[in-house]
């Protein structure tokens, strides 16, 4: 006998299968982001970055908003090469 207040096999599948491609975008862009991050920073220093010579933002800052940045980039490549590769599906 089956519980009506508990989701069904299908309505959980059907959550699963929504979350499935953004997480065939943003895992890849993560790891990318990852690889950005260790090629960026190990030709650079952090304080390189800094506006104008004034220190603004601690190292730790300055790594963690490119590291944003470089996944934001490439999660957005990921969503264009999926929507150009499926097509208006």
């Amino acid at each position: 006998m089956t519980n009506p207040s508990l989701p069904t096999d299908s309505a959980a599948d059907s959550a699963a299968g929504a979350a499935r491609p953004a997480i065939a975008i943003l895992w890849p862009a993560f790891l990318a982001a990852c690889a950005l991050e260790l090629i960026v920073f190990a030709s650079f220093d952090p304080a390189d970055f800094h506006g104008f010579g004034q220190r603004t933002m601690s190292d730790i800052g300055v790594l963690s908003i490119a590291f944003f940045a470089f996944w934001a980039i490439t999660a957005v490549a990921g969503y264009v090469t999926v929507r150009l590769a499926t097509g208006n599906r």
